[in-house]
């Protein structure tokens, strides 16, 4: 069963969530719009685990290793260690980020995003909707 709970502001769900639950609630996965962790190339997908499964498809369709399709590992892009931005960080405003040229914002090298599955890059199947 899937539940989705939005509020205005954001916050309002995820109290009223945590508030909410009980120990005879079902186990429950909460995805907010925190970031997982502070690293800034972390993303919900990967931290969950639901990348992998494209990331093997990728691989077994090609020969190569899933790392191969990881912006955190061996397809990272070198100039922005696979970040696909460049920060910019000012001391009196909000920081700027930059799309990457090399990579396009893409995070993964050229060559990685050369491979195809169905047709599709992995950068395709990334920047599609859930």
């Amino acid at each position: 069963m899937v539940t989705a709970i939005s509020a205005s502001p954001a916050p309002a769900s995820s109290a009223w969530c945590t508030a909410s639950s009980a120990p005879s609630n079902p186990p429950r996965i909460v995805i907010d719009q925190l970031a997982p962790t502070a690293n800034r190339r972390s993303t919900t997908a990967t931290y969950s685990g639901a990348l992998d499964p494209i990331r093997k498809a990728f691989a077994r369709a090609d020969g190569v290793s899933p790392a191969l399709f990881s912006a955190n590992s061996a397809g990272a892009c070198e100039t922005g260690e696979g970040t696909g931005v460049i920060y910019t960080d000012l001391s009196f405003v909000d920081g700027i980020a930059s799309t990457r040229e090399s990579c396009q914002g893409r995070r993964l090298t050229v060559d990685v995003l050369a491979h195809r599955l169905d047709g599709r890059s992995i950068g395709d199947v990334l920047e599609m909707t859930v």
